[in-house]
Order: structure tokens, then sequence, then C-alpha cells
């Protein structure tokens, strides 16, 4: 089912983007920030950093495992790590094109919003290359919360008062995303392209 299908059977007025992988793959070498990641957090917990290589916890839910242990040093330090990394790896933006089709089209229907683990920093200079930086009213990055997706951290600063939760969407592409929707009491939408398209290739 697509998107536009999903609305035509659910009314939504508040649509709610995850950003890479979602709109966007963001085109980097994650590696790089795995290496700072043994660098800087791998001493303050070996056990949480060794369960993250072994798949036994994602990468946004170590980092907020490290935020909470740790307090807000360490989260400073893991803002300014993916700042960094952001900087150094992007290589490209690659749009998923039907769903940039869509928010183009759309932009007058629905209050659209992003909330990502990315900074606003690689968010705002992909919208502005894409010509997309007044489509979306507010975005919630990585910089702006505690604790990343599956909490709902980010939902707070999107919430709108007086538009009730079965009037938000939010349009992901991960278990964090469909989680923080859970997490928050709205429905979700799931996106398959990136994923889709490396089965593909």
């Amino acid at each position: 089912m697509t998107l536009p299908e999903f609305l035509s059977h659910h009314h939504k007025t508040h649509l709610i983007f995850d950003f890479d992988e979602t709109l966007f793959w963001l085109v980097m070498d994650w590696n790089i920030f795995i290496s700072a990641m043994q660098k800087n957090l791998a001493p303050l917990d070996p056990v949480l950093y060794a369960d993250f290589v072994e798949q036994k916890i994602s990468l946004t839910g170590t980092l907020s495992a490290y935020s909470k242990q740790c307090g807000a040093k360490v989260k400073q330090q893991i803002n300014a790590m993916a700042l960094a990394f952001e900087e150094q790896a992007f290589e490209q933006a690659v749009p998923n094109p039907d769903l940039i089709d869509f928010v183009r089209a759309n932009r007058d229907r629905y209050q659209m919003t992003i909330w990502s683990s990315n900074t606003s920093n690689i968010i705002g200079r992909v919208l502005e290359e894409n010509n997309l930086s007044d489509v979306f009213i507010k975005v919630v990055s990585l910089l702006d919360v505690a604790l990343l997706k599956p909490y709902p951290d980010g939902f707070a600063s999107l919430r709108v008062a007086g538009v009730p939760l079965e009037h938000y969407l939010m349009i992901g592409n991960s278990q964090a995303d469909a989680g923080a929707a859970k997490a928050v009491g709205i429905d979700y939408f799931h996106v398959d392209y990136f994923s889709k398209k490396s089965q593909a290739d």
C-alpha cells in the first residue's frame, strides 16, 4: 500500500517523517562513526558496547543507553561525534522519488514535520539542496532530544495543542520509528523503498 492509499482510508492532518532511509538515503561510511564510538563510548561501558557489536542492541538504542547511564555530558559528546561524522562522511543524499513527490504535492494539505536521529545540520543541508526547506514546519533531530527513537522524547516538540493523537501519522523505515509511534500512541506507516532497492541491486 502506498502512502496516498493509506491516507485515503485514514484521516490524518499531521505527518511526521523519519529522514535517513525514508525521505532520503544518506550515503555515508558508517565505519567512521563506529570507530568514534569505540574510542569514546566503549571505555565507559564495555559490556554495552559489546552488545552493540554483537547486534543485541541497535545503534540508536546504544546511544540512548549511554546517554541514560552516563548523563548530559556524554550526550553532548554523542552530539559532537554525530556532527563531526556527518560533516566528514557525507557523500550524497539519494531521494525516495515517490515520497519526495508526495511531500511537494501535499505541502498545503498536511502539516509535515521531521523526527530524525540525524543532526539538524545535515537535514537542513539536504532539504535546502532539494528545495524542500519550507515544506517541513519543524525538524526534531538528534541534537534536540535526550533519548533517540523509539523513546518518545521528540514527539513532545512536534505535538500541537488540541490536535488529537489519531490525526498524527509517523512515517519511517525502522523498528525504532515504529516503536516511537507506538510509544506516543499514533499510527505508523512503513516505508521500504530503500530496502527493496538495495535487495534489487
